[in-house]
């Protein structure tokens, strides 16, 4: 019955909370405009019966929604005081722990991406440009959202202040604090990325394509500097805020201490910014293959070095910020505090990068390998080299460095195994890594065999096909050997692994000769039977009980 009534309120409150920021947003956006926020000489026609009906709908809107919003949040608040006998129940309900990760999830999305859009607005128009997103619209979008997410954000803090938050309760929020966390940072690095994007081209003149009617640096500028500012403060927000957690010596602290979702936004930021550092390095590698076999496009020796250099330095941000974690990695509490310290952060550094790298050098080879079969057996061959040149330069670079990242990474795994074998094998995170990789690689191959199969039933039953075999199949051929490397390497490493912990396992020692011990039992002859079935009755399992000798009683 609570579960049900909890659902409710919750359910009601969080829509017509969207609601009511909704309308909210809409009355600001009007005033703003009023003021003086809208396009500077932007003329739309009826632009004042536009605003009437805007403020006529958040009129409505808003006075339907903050009443509805108000009774059941005075509800879902009156059953968490501190006064209730089930106060303290009703904080560390899991329905309370989903909707605070949500609201708070979605109320810090929608005002980072109002806050974005008004400073890539503004920045636009500062630049010249008359098109872009709506300030005054905007403005009031990301004003209001974290405005809301702020008294939520308060009303959070003050449950912990209540009392300690256990189980859902406490996780789901936490999920959206660290998720939050990663999320911003990445975007962060990415505007970053843009940013080095954009003074490479304007150094080497080379500017990328637009559509809007201003300067074509205006709009990767305005969109570098918004992602920058809003995932900045998303991440340091988020970051810093976990960070005081951390050292809080209450329950709050206590429990953040011992929560593993810190260690998982890591390894998130670790698996992300290693693809993204091994994306535009091999992006960049694939202009330097594309340059000496004549296939790329560029126009003068600044553009050819541009190509090269300007995603080689977009991937800086990426790596050191792969760096970092990993080593920040290593002054976590709960990276210590955990079983085997110092070797559970050495598998979290060393598992996940090695993931990407044979993710990459599985797709890279793949191709490769599509590219041999197609020219050694296709009609066409090596012929075209504009074909195969840009299919070299486009996934070459991916086989290289995902094969050598993998490399580098297992061979310190190797190193970790044959120190420990058995505590590697182990770990929960090898067995992990190495079931992902089995998986994928089953699932890879099951797919491209179906594909082969298809075919080569195809022209059994005299289908007519209007590709040739080798140019159809020469990829899944690449996706299948390179499933069954990947399938059953891994999975005779999780053979090897298995095998290890039977042998390490504790072997049952073979039953010697019972121990016997002799009791002597007296009592009235009358009740003798009915005592030693009692007796029996009491053995704990593996203990027998028998009469042996009965003495006649004494004259």
């Amino acid at each position: 019955m609570q579960t049900a009534r909890r659902i409710y309120v919750y359910l009601m409150s969080g829509i017509s909370l969207g609601a009511l920021v909704t309308g909210l947003t809409m009355l600001v956006g009007v005033v703003l405009s009023r003021i003086g926020l809208d396009a500077p000489g932007e003329v739309i026609a009826g632009r004042d019966e536009t605003l009437r009906q805007q403020l006529t709908v958040a009129t409505a809107l808003i006075v339907v929604s903050l009443p509805v919003w108000l009774i059941h949040w005075f509800v879902a608040e009156r059953s968490t005081r501190p006064d209730r006998p089930d106060g303290s129940v009703e904080r560390n309900a899991a329905e309370r722990g989903l909707y605070f990760a949500l609201a708070l999830g979605a109320l810090m999305v929608v005002g980072a991406f109002g806050i974005a859009s008004a400073i890539e607005g503004t920045v636009l128009r500062a630049s010249g440009a008359r098109s872009g997103p709506d300030v005054a619209d905007n403005i009031g979008l990301g004003v209001i959202a974290l405005v809301a997410w702020g008294y939520h954000f308060r009303i959070r803090e003050r449950d912990w202040d209540r009392g300690a938050l256990s189980g859902w309760a406490a996780a789901l929020p936490r999920a959206y604090r660290y998720a939050a966390a990663v999320i911003g940072l990445l975007f962060l690095l990415g505007a970053v990325a843009e940013l080095v994007d954009l003074v490479g081209r304007l150094a080497v003149g080379a500017p990328s394509s637009t559509f809007g009617d201003g300067p074509w640096w205006a709009y990767p500028l305005a969109s570098a500097v918004a992602g920058a500012v809003a995932g900045g403060a998303v991440w340091i927000g988020h970051w810093s805020y976990s960070a005081r957690l951390l050292a809080d010596p209450g329950a709050c602290g206590a429990s953040e201490r011992t929560a593993r979702l810190r260690l998982a936004a890591f390894v998130a930021v670790i698996v992300a910014t290693a693809a993204s550092t091994l994306l535009l390095t091999g992006t960049a590698l694939g202009a330097a293959i594309a340059l000496p076999i004549g296939i790329s496009e560029t126009r003068n020796g600044a553009e050819a070095i541009g190509s090269v250099a300007i995603p080689l330095a977009s991937a800086v941000p990426f790596a050191l910020a792969w760096w970092l974690h990993g080593r920040w990695l290593y002054g976590e509490p709960i990276a210590r505090a955990a079983e085997g310290g110092i070797a559970t952060v050495d598998r979290l550094r060393l598992y996940p990068a090695a993931l990407v790298g044979l993710a990459f050098g599985a797709v890279g080879m793949a191709w490769m390998i599509d590219l041999l079969v197609a020219g050694l057996f296709g009609p066409r061959g090596f012929g075209d080299r504009e074909l195969w040149g840009e299919q070299l330069a486009e996934f070459g670079p991916f086989a290289l460095l995902g094969t050598a990242t993998w490399i580098w990474r297992w061979a310190a795994v190797v190193r970790r195994e044959s120190a420990a074998p058995a505590a590697e094998a182990e770990s929960t995170t090898r067995r992990a890594t190495l079931l992902i990789a089995v998986a994928a690689g089953l699932l890879a191959g099951i797919g491209a065999a179906g594909v082969i199969l298809y075919r080569a039933f195809g022209a059994l039953f005299g289908i007519t096909f209007r590709v040739d075999a080798i140019a159809d199949l020469s990829l899944p051929i690449g996706i299948l050997v390179v499933a069954v490397v990947v399938a059953v390497g891994h999975g005779g490493v999780l053979r090897r692994d298995a095998r290890l912990r039977d042998a390490e396992a504790p072997s049952a020692e073979p039953p010697g000769a019972p121990d016997e011990v002799m009791l002597r039992l007296a009592g009235p002859a009358a009740d003798m039977e009915s005592a030693v079935g009692v007796l029996r009755e009491a053995l704990p399992p593996g203990y027998e009980l028998e009469v042996t000798r009965r003495d006649p009683p004494a004259v």
